[in-house]
């Protein structure tokens, strides 16, 4: 199985594109709080929140955008992605709206936020986008309505790469291919995956996809390889043979996968010190994403789960991060 890290990491690494953020948004956001908004002025802000108790907290993307018609004020787009199963979402939803007003204490009015949750989990997302009602599930109503005016409450809004029908309405058809290669890498049946992909590779709306997000398709492809184990070069020579007949654009796209790997492939035949540099370069990734996770207060349970690490590997990071 794949690291979550991974997942994580990519997730991040295409939804900083702020055109593809403003495609998700059209998708997403209500019509009628997506009217107010001016999605041009859409704009990357940083992650990371200093708590009160000094303590780093880290949102997965966060972005603000001005209101239109000089309107005081702005809206946050605060994304948390997650490729597993999250018991606390909520709270940690509201962790980070909480710094985020705080952060601007001196400001009149205070921002909008929205928090959006991504999932990507293998499953369907089953948990209320809620906060009252997750957290305080199990209550009887009468209490729930008695203690009502001293609770906060929001919703999220939610995004699941399973709702596999909705991702087939999404006109912007790089965040379509996105998308579904999110959910692609937790698919287990070789067949399925090939058939999905030949599809998604095949739709007519693949010619529009421009030079640079052609790029970003490879990108995506190559994800699909370490993500997924059920997806090979075989299967990739399969896909490639059926695709170029039906669309020589989506045929050209894996070829160019298909010609980087094998050139790869020549490279470290010939410098196998460079698969360990590699290795040591991943190493040390997966060691600041460990130490970004112990800041942000995530337990060891958590950890080892995010990184698909066990104990002792888990013990050698910690001690390594103290030196």
């Amino acid at each position: 199985m794949a690291s979550h890290s991974i997942h994580d990491m990519m997730f991040k690494e295409m939804f900083s594109d702020p055109e593809l953020t403003t495609a998700l948004i059209d998708k997403i956001v209500p019509a009628s709080i997506r009217q107010r908004m001016d999605t041009g002025s859409l704009r990357t802000r940083k992650d990371t929140f200093i708590s009160n108790d000094q303590s780093a907290l880290f949102a997965d993307l966060l972005f603000d955008v001005k209101m239109k018609n000089n309107e005081q004020g702005k809206v946050y787009l605060l994304f948390e992605h997650k490729s597993f199963s999250e018991r606390h979402v909520s709270l940690q939803l509201l962790t980070y709206m909480t710094e985020i007003w705080r952060s601007e204490t001196n400001n009149k009015p205070k921002s909008f936020i929205l928090p959006i949750l991504i999932s990507q989990r293998k499953k369907h997302w089953n948990r209320s986008t809620n906060f009252t009602k997750y957290v305080f599930d199990g209550f009887e109503a009468e209490s729930l309505e008695m203690f009502d005016p001293f609770i906060p409450d929001f919703d999220y809004l939610l995004f699941d790469v399973q709702e596999r029908e909705a991702i087939k309405l999404i006109r912007h058809s790089f965040l379509r291919i996105t998308l579904e290669v999110f959910s692609l890498v937790h698919e287990d049946q070789p067949k399925q995956l090939e058939e999905r992909l030949i599809d998604l590779l095949t739709m007519g709306a693949i010619h529009e996809i421009s030079d640079s997000y052609a790029e970003q398709v490879i990108r995506l492809l190559r994800y699909l390889l370490e993500g997924n184990s059920q997806f090979t070069r075989e299967s990739l020579n399969t896909i490639h043979e059926q695709v170029k007949t039906v669309q020589p654009e989506g045929g050209e796209i894996i070829m160019s996968l298909a010609e980087e790997l094998k050139k790869e492939g020549r490279q470290m035949g010939k410098k196998e010190g460079r698969q360990e540099g590699r290795q040591e370069g991943q190493m040390q990734k997966t060691l600041q994403i460990f130490g970004k996770l112990m800041h942000r207060g995530e337990s060891k349970e958590t950890i080892m789960e995010l990184l698909d690490i066990d104990e002792n590997e888990f013990d050698r990071m910690k001690k390594e991060l103290r030196n």
